[in-house]
């Protein structure tokens, strides 16, 4: 397996990963969205009391429910055994954000996904590693809690970008330059919406096939990253991202959803 030591930003495959976080070595690591056709995007299905004239009362308050998950209880949704797969939790500290921009301000969607100002960057967030045993190529997968239209409108936005952007290159903020081919990605629409881009990055001889899945439900999401790989006639493909650890994953999300209401 040929690990890349930095690539980029999130952060993480995106406001989660991000290309620096998923390719560091090692393994510590309306619910329908508006987007073009062909885009690579998939969409599914307190008062408070007082006294008056001065006088003093109990207080009758009452806060409204929470509709957002801690950095625990992100944690505590974590996808832990799988038979079949090996799963870490990666509690390491996160490389700091690297963003990058775009040369074509429409292609900028595209990289919010993957190498993101701290802005786009979720409030919370926690993360996995998968591996498979015998094959080579790791899955970073975060998932991340977003304040209220944050990840909606980078759903909706990278949908927009994708049709407009099969080639763009990206500048780091050390001044280098990134070059890109964006593909829409397939397979089955989850959550409350799906958006999956088979990205190659090449920044000088170095050049790397990285699929990525984002899949929304409410203000959260979940993403997954493929990575590592380089290509070429003898390169194996990268892992691929299994649709059933995005489902077993979304799943223990949503049901720590559900107990904040």
């Amino acid at each position: 397996m040929r690990l890349h030591a930095r690539f980029a930003a999130l952060a993480v495959a995106l406001p989660l990963l991000g290309f620096t976080a998923a390719c560091g070595s090692g393994q510590t690591n309306g619910k329908k969205e508006t987007a073009p056709p062909n885009a690579g995007s998939h969409t599914g299905p307190g008062a408070s009391g007082g006294a008056s004239g001065g006088a003093s009362a109990p207080a009758t308050s009452k806060s409204p429910p929470r509709t957002a998950l801690t950095e625990a209880e992100l944690k505590a949704a974590r996808l832990t055994g799988v038979r079949g797969w090996q799963i870490l939790a990666n509690d390491r500290e996160p490389a700091p954000a690297s963003p990058e921009k775009a040369d074509n301000p429409e292609c900028q969607p595209l990289l919010d996904l993957v190498a993101p100002e701290p802005s786009l960057q979720p409030d919370a967030k926690a993360a996995i590693t998968i591996t498979k045993a015998d094959v080579p190529g790791q899955i970073n997968m975060g998932i991340g809690q977003f304040g209220p239209g944050k990840v909606e409108k980078l759903f909706v936005d990278a949908a927009a970008a994708l049709p407009k952007c099969g080639q763009f290159s990206g500048t780091n903020k050390n001044g280098s330059r990134i070059d890109y081919t964006a593909t829409a990605g397939t397979g089955a629409t989850l959550g409350d919406a799906t958006i999956r881009i088979d990205f190659t990055r090449a920044q000088g001889a170095r050049k790397s096939l990285i699929p990525v899945v984002m899949v929304r439900s409410g203000t959260a999401a979940v993403q997954a990253m493929s990575i590592d790989t380089v290509v070429d006639a003898k390169a194996a493909p990268p892992l691929a991202v299994s649709d059933e650890l995005l489902e077993l994953q979304l799943a223990l999300l949503v049901e720590a959803q559900k107990k904040l209401v």
